[in-house]
């Protein structure tokens, strides 16, 4: 995807013109080298005609025109000037009759915009620049400098898609643009040039998807009835090899029969309990993290279940119940009979979409009431967790360094993914193993500080392994595999002692509330972490004492 271009000031893109509803967002960003020239203008359907959209610079001012088929609208950052060669990003929201204007996350305009929403048409949508236009009251000089992101709705525009453009160099960008410093100067800094950090757009969601799993007892029910057939379809995507998909639970006066659908070391596995218990496998292996269709029929005499072009049958009769429980159970003592076969299960991981059952669409978060613990899924995903800058995973409370010869050592792995220049990777009482200002950091607070750096260049958005020893004596650090940068401070020498080490808190990601100062200015981390291993021991997600707004197997892949 090409995301942006330098224009030399005669030059213009011109995209398909999307539909722009009465409720959307648009946003650009640049970087400007002149102090005139148009950003983005959607030129009206006809000559003269009443739906035009206009961000031009002015004097240096960023200024919107727009009309949707009524009266013209003007807003204008009175004062602020944007024509310094730095990068901005400007959003332009409508709600409705409300248009706003807001510049890196700061709302600087607003005003009544009347009128309805601006059809979509194959072309007439321009960036920095127009082709033989002119609009009366509207400067459309070439813009000069860098466009790029250009994004609506969530969802980025490729300058691919363009039908026609000229004296725009498509897919480059200049030097020197971005709000990003470069890292601080260290003794161990690699001499070696670094990329920027990768900008990019918000995520969008996949529409109708729910998450489940990320949190205890994350769950949905549908009601069923208790006669007749049932027969239920849905798409899953997982990654995960074990967890419960459906359950219908037995009655009070039956609580070991049940019906069960459920994932086992990759592969569906359906379980009737009955006055015998009954199951049968499908062969495809489910947990690769794609989509899948699954089919369940129940009727009186039978169970009917159907994946990836394979089929089988369970026959004798199945549970019902007037709830399906999707996904998960709630916590006890909701469901005080259900046997230890059962609950033993883990709660699926994952995505569920199109659900239908006996024909009709169900929507699993409909009522507030039917489902705990779900949240929302990205279109598209690889194995890892995702930090969204506000969560964080806790390893232990009582974290202790390990024993490694005769002194007290420990060695933390963990591979990353970011596109932001500054995050809290791993925390533990004054150790310290983040990413800062693009470059990876290593850094224990002590009667010295102690720090090291390896370059810059780790926000590029693709995955790094990172490596760090602690020790009493010295700080090691090694990023995919490169040289080894070591500290050891005199302070840090003189100040070993053979005093037993005090057991701490070990937090992944992030820190909570009130902890975060000791990071000086430190944020939690936005991105991506997998194969977290700490003094030689790996863990899964889910084996840590606790986790906090962590996405599990959904880390986005930018589209």
């Amino acid at each position: 995807t090409l995301r942006s271009a330098i224009v030399s000031g005669e030059g213009y893109i011109e995209l398909p013109s999307p539909s722009l509803r009465r409720k959307c967002e648009v946003g650009v960003s640049f970087s400007a080298r002149a102090q005139a020239g148009v950003l983005l203008y959607r030129a009206p359907d006809a000559p003269g005609g009443g739906h035009y959209l206009a961000l031009v610079l002015v004097a240096g001012e960023l200024e919107l025109v727009a009309a949707a088929g009524k009266a013209e609208i003007r807003l204008r950052t009175n004062g602020t000037r944007f024509d310094d060669g730095r990068m901005y990003t400007v959003t332009i929201i409508r709600s409705h009759k409300q248009l706003e204007l807001w510049v890196d996350d700061e709302q600087l305009a607003r005003g009544a915009l009347p009128g309805g929403a601006y059809p979509p048409k194959p072309g007439g949508l321009f960036l920095a620049g127009v082709r033989g236009i002119t609009h009366p009251g509207i400067p459309l000089e070439s813009f000069k400098g860098t466009i790029a992101d250009f994004i609506v709705d969530s969802e980025l525009i490729g300058l691919e898609t363009a039908v026609s453009w000229h004296g725009a160099q498509l897919g480059r960008a200049e030097e020197g643009t971005g709000s990003v410093p470069p890292p601080a100067p260290t003794l161990h800094a690699q001499h070696d040039a670094a990329p920027a950090c990768t900008k990019t757009s918000s995520y969008t969601v996949e529409a109708g998807a729910v998450k489940f799993g990320d949190v205890a007892h994350s769950h949905a029910w549908l009601r069923t009835r208790r006669r007749g057939d049932i027969a239920i379809t849905l798409q899953i995507r997982t990654y995960a090899t074990d967890g419960l998909l459906l359950l219908a639970p037995g009655s009070k006066a039956k609580p070991k029969h049940f019906m069960c659908l459920m994932l086992r070391e990759g592969k569906l596995r359906l379980v009737v309990r009955g006055r015998k218990r009954k199951e049968v496998s499908l062969p495809p292996t489910v947990s690769d993290g794609t989509w899948r269709q699954v089919s369940l029929k129940v009727t009186r005499g039978r169970a009917w279940l159907a994946c990836a072009g394979a089929s089988a049958t369970v026959r004798g009769a199945a549970a019902r119940a007037q709830r399906l429980y999707v996904a998960g159970l709630p916590p006890p003592p909701a469901l005080p009979n259900l046997p230890n076969a059962i609950t033993r299960i883990p709660g699926f991981r994952g995505c569920i979409r199109r659900v239908s059952l006996n024909g009709r669409v169900e929507d699993l978060v409909r009522d507030a009431q039917a489902h705990h613990g779900v949240g929302q899924c990205f279109p598209n995903v690889e194995k890892a967790a995702y930090f969204g800058g506000d969560a964080h995973a806790t390893w232990s409370s009582s974290w202790l360094l390990t024993s490694d010869g005769s002194e007290a050592s420990t060695e933390l792995r963990l591979q990353f993914r970011t596109s932001e220049p500054n995050g809290v990777l791993l925390a533990a009482a004054g150790l310290l193993l983040e990413v800062k200002d693009g470059a990876v950091v290593l850094s224990r607070q002590g009667a010295e500080r102690s720090r090291v750096w390896w370059r810059a260049g780790a926000c590029d958005g693709a995955w790094h392994l990172v490596r760090a020893r602690a020790t009493p004596r010295a700080l090691e650090l090694q990023l995919d595999g490169g040289q080894v940068q070591r500290d050891a401070p005199t302070a840090l020498l003189l100040d070993s002692s053979d005093s037993p080490p005090t057991p701490t808190a070990l937090y992944i990601g992030g820190l909570p509330e009130g902890v975060m100062e000791s990071t000086e200015g430190g944020k939690n981390f936005n991105g991506c972490i997998r194969d977290v291993s700490i003094g030689g021991q790996q863990r899964d997600w889910t084996e840590m004492e606790s986790t906090h707004n962590v996405l599990l197997d959904s880390c986005p892949i930018p589209q």
